[in-house]
């Protein structure tokens, strides 16, 4: 499959000894392409679903990943790229929004939708019959229990957002932390990134990340030393 960028960063990192780093977990809503991280743990996706969708095998591609782990930010960069139709509420209330001026749909979060998976089904073969493209995301698939529809997604093509690297880990502390600035030591960064790296899902990341904003609302706290730390990742 031939590959197309639709935007990102460079996932290089830079030699600190000490550095300020913004803090905050509150969401990138815009979901802008110049603001997605790309990494080795996402390039595969990036590449993936920034190819040309005319080029898709069946006309449809899956997404997954876990929670935080940017599916939802790349599905929104596929969707305003390629002026998509986002079908998700439609799929729940049985409806089946194709029309002749929208060529690219996107449904999000399958695994965790409340719909019959007859619709899902009904949906995916009106696609294909109407050479549609459709963008799916999910953090798995392994719940549907429908043969036809699991004989559909089984022979999506699949790209995947792995779980975290030291790397991305690294670049993320920056990234999803971004809003009050406090001090941190090399030392003290390069703990915290090793001990994330334990826990191992971008959802730790974020995790603790609120645990940071709540404690330094509670205090006068302004340096994130390693003492500090220990008792942020304990909660």
């Amino acid at each position: 499959m031939s590959e197309s960028k639709i935007g990102g960063g460079d996932p290089g990192t830079s030699e600190i000894t000490q550095m300020l780093l913004p803090l905050s977990t509150s969401n990138n809503e815009t979901y802008e392409a110049v603001d997605f991280f790309v990494s080795t743990c996402n390039a595969e996706a990036y590449n993936s679903v920034g190819s040309s969708p005319a080029k898709w095998p069946n006309g449809r591609m899956i997404l997954i990943g876990e929670k935080g782990g940017g599916k939802t930010h790349l599905s929104k960069i596929w969707l305003k790229t390629n002026n998509a139709v986002s079908v998700d509420t439609y799929l729940e209330n049985m409806m089946f929004p194709m029309t002749p001026c929208h060529t690219h749909y996107l449904l999000e979060d399958i695994d965790r939708l409340d719909f019959d998976e007859k619709a899902l089904l009904t949906f995916i073969d009106l696609a294909t019959i109407a050479d549609k493209r459709l963008l799916i995301t999910a953090r798995n698939i392994d719940k549907f229990r429908l043969n036809d529809l699991r004989s559909r997604l089984e022979s999506t093509y699949t790209t995947r957002i792995h779980n975290p690297d030291y790397e991305t880990v690294y670049t993320l502390v920056h990234k999803y932390i971004h809003n009050k600035r406090l001090r941190i030591t090399q030392n003290s960064l390069e703990y915290l990134c090793s001990r994330l790296i334990e826990k191992g899902t971008y959802d730790a990341i974020e995790k603790t990340a609120d645990n940071i904003n709540s404690a330094i609302s509670k205090s006068s706290q302004r340096q994130l030393n390693i003492i500090f730390l220990k008792k942020i990742l304990m909660e």
